[in-house]
């Protein structure tokens, strides 16, 4: 019997999978890659997999070529284009303040775990909602 991945491991795999493809992909693209990447699966569970984060609202399906692509940003991806943006201000304090001022306390919560060290992975997001982590 094989190991009992990580409860959402594989939702978050999937995304990965589509925040990295330039073009949206159908389920046997999906499928394929992951076992490239060492992870085979049978088509019916990638289908179901995105089923379900088509249902919470991560991925959207064209019902014309049945492709699926991610429908929130990479968490590296807006990070890094939050720190582009921070860097071409004259005045990054007050852009910080801001930008935390617009945060709401569930943000702030995370914000703050993370300059302690304390967050609760290495990005402060939930790998399979792409939502920050309280």
């Amino acid at each position: 019997m094989s190991p009992r991945r990580a409860h959402g491991s594989l939702e978050a795999n999937v995304l990965q999978l589509l925040w990295a493809r330039d073009a949206a992909q159908n389920g046997r693209q999906i499928r394929d890659a992951l076992a490239d990447n060492g992870d085979p699966l049978a088509s019916t569970t990638v289908l179901t997999v995105l089923a379900r984060l088509e249902k919470k609202g991560l991925v959207e399906r064209d019902p014309v070529s049945r492709a699926y692509c991610a429908t929130k940003a990479d968490p590296a991806e807006t990070a890094d284009s939050m720190a582009e943006v921070l860097g071409r201000s004259s005045d990054r304090r007050a852009v910080l303040q801001r930008f935390t001022g617009a945060l709401r306390a569930e943000d702030l919560h995370v914000l703050r775990a993370a300059l302690d060290g304390s967050g609760n992975n290495e990005s402060g997001i939930d790998r399979t909602t792409g939502e920050s982590v309280a």
